[in-house]
């Protein structure tokens, strides 16, 4: 339902644009058009990272109905559609980038609570056993959309924790195996597939 209406609402702004401005304008009518549809279906998922997902689905949803109408609109000349594309991709550019910005936020910040407990773990054992504790690697490799900043936060707080508190064990290929994701160090991640 709430496609249908935003298919008709940039429907309604072709029209109105052609009729009262230029052809020049009809950049801002998709612009205007992406970046009401892209902020309220993220705002329908009350801006929250673990939907954003099905945000991305909808999106891109939306974007392929109103990819698949433009070609009703070549009589108000090419220049009037290709104004109309440049300005729904730089729309959507302004709200993805919030999104991405307050996500990547998140997973870092869940990366490096990971990191700093598994580097308390990681100097435990070490100090423990007398030597760098080994790592066998995880077994069940956590699905995480968007690995990367949880890497990142994840092998750089491990890295400074263990330097800090047991730096006499943090050093060595065993000490880079125990936390590097691509040795499928505690830091690892599977990045989800679709």
């Amino acid at each position: 339902m709430f496609q249908i209406r935003i298919l008709g609402l940039v429907t309604l702004f072709f029209a109105l644009s052609f009729n009262s401005v230029i052809a020049g304008s009809f950049y801002y009518v998709g612009k205007n058009a992406a970046e009401t549809t892209a902020q309220s279906a993220w705002n329908n998922f009350d801006q929250d990272c673990g939907n954003a997902d099905r945000f991305m689905v909808l999106v891109a949803d939306s974007a392929d109905r109103v990819g698949n109408t433009l070609g009703k609109y070549t009589q108000y000349g090419a220049s009037a559609v290709e104004d109309f594309g440049s300005g729904y991709i730089q729309g959507l550019t302004g709200v993805l980038e919030d999104v991405v910005n307050k996500c990547t936020e998140k997973c870092m910040g869940i990366g490096k609570l990971y990191g700093d407990v598994s580097a308390g773990i990681f100097c435990n054992v070490s100090e423990a056993i007398g030597h760098t504790a080994g790592f066998k690697g995880l077994e069940d490799v956590p699905d995480i959309t968007c690995g990367e900043p949880y890497r990142t936060g994840c092998e750089s707080k491990f890295y400074t924790v263990a330097k800090d508190t047991c730096s006499s064990y943090a050093q060595g290929s065993t000490f880079e195996r125990y936390y590097k994701a691509k040795y499928n160090g505690c830091c690892s991640y599977n990045p989800k597939r679709y």
